[in-house]
């Protein structure tokens, strides 16, 4: 069953599609999948899902994070529900950096006037690894200790 119910047929299946919160029983599921995973596993499962969107254009790390980290209503949510929200935003992000880490994408700042802005696009060697089917593979590999 994939994350959020998101379906390549419908873009409109896609949390945040119609504007609408996502649901905070769909963040913890998302927490529990990704705190099942490795950092090497989810970082490969966030490049294959990421790589169409930063295909089309550079993207800021939240935005590529985005499909998992849904738009909440914090005062609806309990505090329960808004611990397990930032706790999946720092397992995603820390998979994300992992990506960064082994090259897998590249950081890219401009600045203008004083501002930075920090966007990402798909590395080669990302790339490389999405065609042989070993992103898990090179990130462990490349990971420090």
């Amino acid at each position: 069953m994939p994350l959020f119910h998101r379906s390549d047929k419908d873009p409109a299946a896609a949390p945040g599609a119609s504007g609408a919160p996502a649901d905070p029983e769909q963040v913890e599921i998302t927490l529990e999948h990704f705190s099942g995973l490795s950092v090497p596993q989810r970082a490969a499962e966030i490049l294959v899902e990421a790589t169409a969107s930063i295909d089309e254009d550079a993207l800021a790390m939240d935005q590529l994070l985005a499909p998992w980290l849904p738009e909440s209503d914090w005062m609806a949510l309990s505090e329960e529900q808004r611990k397990n929200w930032l706790s999946l935003a720092l397992i995603l992000r820390e998979a994300f950096q992992a990506l960064v880490l082994t090259r897998m994408v590249i950081r890219q700042e401009q600045t203008y006037k004083g501002a930075t802005w920090v966007t990402y696009v798909n590395g080669p060697d990302g790339l490389a690894a999405l065609d042989r089917g070993d992103v898990a593979d090179v990130v462990a590999r490349r990971l420090p200790d």
